[in-house]
């Protein structure tokens, strides 16, 4: 969880074929040197969610709109598989660690791509439009990476000397990345923070972290003027023409939603936006990861993904930091499309309530 991150956030196909590999050749070697322990294939709703969202990807290209790239979906989402068979063969403290790794990867990431993008050269890699987008090259999903960190440091033993230092860049970075959803998600997440964690001072640190930000980002717009770039979110408003676009996006794509229940196709939606926008843009994904995989993969596998969702949310096996991680990765994927990152769709795997249900023996 601390490299794969900069390889884009796990966005490109050719990412996701190196995970594959990668996870493929981890679980080959993990068992031969622990050939004494038991690898367990847990059935239940969440592994066959899972499993139903990446085989979708391969049905729904015998029916897409261009069969030959649909196929590429299942190219992209495979390395989701062997990634959850590691994670439901863990246990809770085993994927605490993991999760530690977000916050740490998430201040390099913040510190390295800040300081890059003052290279001229180089800006046009960590920025869009004079926004931080980090390695992942766009603004929103490393700024959702960063709020996970935020999260994982309250809920999650690290050093208590360290939690502030790292709070501190995080909140810079996202700031930084001027990302509205972002940063009202980041407030939702400090409201939640404060009346589930038992680390109250933590919270309140982190409470004053997030004011200071915003005193020092109002005199940052004051003194300059620069609306468009850290001070975005204070041009937040029901009128803003982002959310005005995202509107309509959304309302163009839910008729072809009810026309097609079992999906376009991985890439469909790009290939046919044209032929049904009722206003002017270019988009290649719909900005609602809900929406996405419905026009992907269809009806079906989202409704069985959704129920997996909700029933780690009641699960009392999963703990709050995993539950507030869960909601918020959520939230912010209404609004993008955040899991065609893979990076953060295997955050959003090790919050899930793997370890029920039937047991196939693979020792």
């Amino acid at each position: 969880m601390f490299i794969f991150p900069y390889l884009v956030g796990g966005f490109h196909i050719i990412t996701s074929c190196a995970a594959t590999v990668f996870l493929m050749l981890f679980l080959l070697i993990d068992r031969r040197k622990h050939s004494d322990i038991k690898f367990i294939l847990y059935v239940n709703i969440v592994s066959v969610a899972v499993f139903l969202v990446v085989i979708s990807y391969l049905l729904a290209s015998f029916w897409a709109v261009d069969k030959g790239m649909a196929f590429l979906g299942l190219v992209k989402f495979l390395p989701v598989l062997p990634f959850s068979f590691i994670v439901m063969n863990m246990n809770a403290d085993e994927r605490n660690e993991v999760l530690k790794a977000i916050p740490l990867s998430g201040v390099f990431m913040t510190v390295v791509s800040f300081l890059l993008h003052l290279i001229p050269g180089l800006k046009e890699y960590f920025t869009v439009s004079g926004r931080l987008a980090g390695f992942f090259q766009y603004s929103n999903s490393f700024a959702i990476f960063l709020i996970c960190g935020l999260i994982t440091i309250v809920y999650y033993h690290i050093r208590p000397i360290y939690k502030l230092i790292i709070a501190t860049v995080l909140v810079f970075g996202i700031f930084e990345s001027g990302s509205r959803i972002a940063f009202a998600v980041m407030l939702l997440g400090l409201f939640i923070l404060i009346f589930t964690t038992k680390e109250k001072k933590y919270a309140a640190a982190l409470a004053i972290i997030i004011a200071a930000g915003i005193a020092l980002t109002v005199i940052y717009v004051h003194l300059t003027g620069n609306y468009y770039t850290v001070g975005r979110f204070l041009t937040s408003s029901l009128k803003e023409s982002t959310l005005i676009g995202r509107i309509l996006y959304y309302k163009d794509a839910l008729p072809v939603i009810l026309k097609h229940p079992f999906g376009l196709g991985y890439l469909g939606y790009s290939y046919t936006v044209s032929s049904f926008q009722t206003g002017v843009y270019t988009v290649a994904f719909v900005h609602s990861e809900l929406l996405q995989f419905l026009l992907d993969i269809g009806w079906i596998p989202v409704i069985v993904f959704l129920a997996a969702l909700m029933k780690t949310i009641i699960s009392r096996r999963v703990d709050n930091g995993k539950k507030v991680l869960l909601l918020l990765l959520c939230i912010h994927s209404l609004y993008d499309f955040d899991f065609q990152y893979i990076s953060l769709f295997f955050i959003l795997l090790l919050t899930l309530d793997w370890s029920s249900g039937h047991e196939i023996d693979f020792t």
